[in-house]
């Protein structure tokens, strides 16, 4: 249901949706922000791989948004479906996430 269920913006998918969203394009960026010849980068190259693989994938589908911006509906994204945006992303959002955990670098615990 997640991935190709249409739903409003303030169901409880549509409300997961945009959380997520928002997650993975801030992490991204945040990423993204370290230096290239930061060490850091050299000690954790698979972090970086796969943030480098979701950037474009954020630039096409989550442009504007943020935690201020309304969902309009429940597909979140700015251009197509929810579908086209979570099909490139899930998996490079969770190999992003469990190497970050494995480096302890994880928002979770």
């Amino acid at each position: 249901m997640f991935k190709y269920a249409s739903v409003s913006a303030k169901s409880d998918i549509g409300r997961a949706r945009r959380a997520v969203g928002i997650l993975i394009k801030t992490v991204t960026e945040d990423i993204s922000t370290i230096p290239a010849l930061a060490s850091v980068r050299t000690q954790h190259p698979q972090v970086f791989a796969f943030a480098e693989t979701l950037v474009p994938v954020c630039e096409k589908y989550l442009e504007g948004l943020t935690q201020d911006t309304v969902a309009l509906s429940g597909e979140v994204v700015r251009e197509g479906k929810w579908q086209d945006f979570w099909s490139k992303a899930n998996l490079p959002s969770t190999l992003l996430l469990q190497e970050l955990g494995k480096e302890k670098y994880s928002i979770f615990d």
